[in-house]
């Protein structure tokens, strides 16, 4: 059933531009996302479908996108952000008009994307151990005895200086969650180097401190066999969607590195240095 616009749409052909840019190099592409309650076209917000008609586009959205790419792509967070302290959150088109769509998304990928292919449910604050974290244990938990193909579980680190998780919490939910058998990844790692409009500024002594926070959460990861990947989001305060004036990446605005990029690279070869 082929409903609203063909999927071969620009944004298709920017990610094949991606996917060839990062072959070239030698790298590795992660996809991000295939099924989200917002960014989505008006006719499928507007478009008044039933739950069947629902499952059915869910599937062949997911079917176009990753099908296209097949193991080209390392994983993809196939569902992003459906969860709340308190378990699934409205997330119209898809919640409670298809109960089970995070299913149904994740069976589409493992048909779309091949045998191989990394199948991620991505979350925001749910790194330590606190009541959105639970669910989003839970929702994974309940995935795995169903059958359903997912593979890991992203945390996103949207982090402050001023505000976050102890890195104690974050080792003991990633332990539970690798004894699911599943991976974690960090998928959107910055940290607010000063609040978003704040007039304070980001002193060598914060940045420091936004060094030292990096390289923490960094070490837990790779003192975590569940752990397999840490992805900033963007590397630039110059581009972030966080706001410059947070300056919440590894490379300052005119892209020279900050003490952060130090940092994580003496905590990652004190760690090869030690194996």
């Amino acid at each position: 059933m082929q409903v609203g616009p063909d999927p071969s749409t620009a944004r298709e052909v920017r990610l094949g531009w991606i996917f060839a840019a990062a072959e070239s190099a030698n790298q590795s592409v992660r996809g991000h996302n295939l099924c989200w309650h917002t960014e989505n076209p008006q006719w499928l917000r507007e478009g008044g479908y039933n739950a069947s008609e629902l499952r059915q586009i869910l599937r062949e959205h997911i079917a176009a996108v990753a099908g296209r790419y097949g193991e080209r792509a390392l994983a993809w967070d196939v569902v992003n952000e459906a969860l709340d302290s308190r378990g699934l959150k409205p997330s119209a088109p898809w919640y409670p008009a298809v109960p089970d769509y995070i299913d149904v998304a994740f069976a589409a990928a493992r048909a779309a994307a091949g045998p191989r292919v990394k199948l991620f449910y991505n979350d925001y604050s749910a790194e330590g151990m606190n009541s959105k974290s639970n669910q989003v244990y839970a929702l994974v938990k309940g995935m795995r005895s169903r059958g359903v193909p997912i593979d890991g579980v992203g945390l996103q680190f949207h982090w402050s200086l001023d505000f976050h998780d102890s890195m104690s919490a974050v080792a003991a939910n990633m332990k539970r969650l690798g004894e699911l058998g599943l991976e974690v990844h960090i998928t959107e790692l910055d940290i607010k180097c000063v609040p978003r409009g704040s007039s304070e500024p980001c002193t060598p002594a914060r940045l420091g401190a936004q060094a030292q926070l990096y390289a923490q959460i960094v070490g837990t990861c790779l003192a975590a066999p569940s752990c397999t990947s840490v992805e900033t989001w963007g590397f630039t305060d110059k581009h972030t969607w966080i706001g410059t004036d947070t300056a919440p990446l590894l490379f300052d605005v005119n892209y020279k590195p900050k003490p952060a990029v130090d940092a994580i690279i003496n905590r990652l070869l004190s760690n090869a240095t030690s194996v």
